[in-house]
């Protein structure tokens, strides 16, 4: 699909757009079918992502979805993240890469200011419920957001030992 110019509206959309920083980081995570396969996969896949953009995650929220037999995860930081690495942050964390590449789409084409979304319900074009997320699964919130602490202290225990040269 070829861009179109922008016109002023466009411009200054554009720059509020560019400008905006997220506080919360929401990977769509599909095909994971059980808690302990979510929590195994956040274990082996999430430390290098959170270690390498500085995450300072502060609570977890995880619902499960219906449609895809996966999960919705919120992370919320203190870290004000620009859109751009957002997506990046997003794909590493294993999300959805179809999502991602929308959610590129819109930043580029300035197209929405709520341009990250996670839909607690879809529905098709006869306006047919075809997804929706299941209740919060706060157990395995709490799992994660334990995993992420000792993940910060071992961080914390590394860099008090070692000196940083700059």
């Amino acid at each position: 699909m070829a861009r179109s110019f922008q016109t002023c509206d466009d411009t200054e959309n554009a720059a509020r757009t560019t400008q905006m920083r997220a506080t919360e980081v929401m990977p769509d995570l599909d095909r994971i079918h059980r808690p302990a396969s979510l929590l195994m996969f956040v274990k082996r896949s999430w430390w290098f992502p959170l270690l390498v953009f500085g995450l300072d995650v502060w609570k977890v929220d995880v619902r499960k979805t219906s449609h895809s037999d996966g999960y919705h995860v919120r992370l919320f930081v203190k870290n004000k993240i620009p859109p751009l690495y957002l997506v990046l942050i997003q794909l590493s964390l294993g999300s959805d890469p179809n999502r991602e590449a929308r959610n590129l789409q819109r930043i580029v084409e300035m197209k929405l200011q709520d341009w990250d979304l996670l839909y607690r319900d879809k529905l098709n074009g006869r306006g047919e419920f075809t997804s929706h997320e299941k209740r919060s699964d706060k157990r395995t919130a709490k799992k994660i957001a334990s995993i992420i602490k000792e993940w910060n202290l071992w961080k914390l225990s590394k860099l008090s030992k070692t000196p940083l040269n700059y």
